[in-house]
């Protein structure tokens, strides 16, 4: 298989989650530490993440670290909220970042970075 072909066959086995604005957490299932992140398109966001951390690039060092630690294995990814208003995701994403008060998010305040369809579909394009 080509780098492509196996990203591709990967996507499909988990692309039936759910593709929508939410809230969203990476738990560690071993520590129980946290990241909390939302997005316009979690599917996407996932991967984003995942690609990230396997080639060691992953903005939140703490994270980082503790997936090469821990490995692939000991992590999830959950909804936390489904969010009909994409000017609700920042508010949302910080009432969750002051209430679980996540380890391994750098900022103890929401980004409210919306991610353009133009910019998702660039990226995409890069990471498949």
């Amino acid at each position: 298989f080509s780098s492509r072909r196996r990203h591709t066959r990967y996507w499909r086995d988990w692309s039936s989650d759910v593709c929508s604005s939410d809230l969203y957490q990476i738990r560690n299932l071993i520590t129980r530490d946290v990241y909390v992140g939302s997005s316009v398109d979690v599917t996407y966001r996932w991967s984003q993440h995942r690609w990230l951390l396997r080639q060691g690039k992953h903005h939140s060092l703490r994270l980082q670290i503790d997936w090469d630690k821990y490995g692939e294995a000991a992590f999830s990814f959950e909804l936390l909220e489904q969010v009909s208003d994409v000017a609700s995701l920042a508010p949302r994403e910080q009432h969750h970042i002051d209430t679980r008060k996540p380890i391994y998010n750098g900022a103890e305040v929401a980004s409210g970075r919306v991610e353009s369809k133009r910019q998702h579909k660039t990226v995409q394009g890069l990471l498949f």
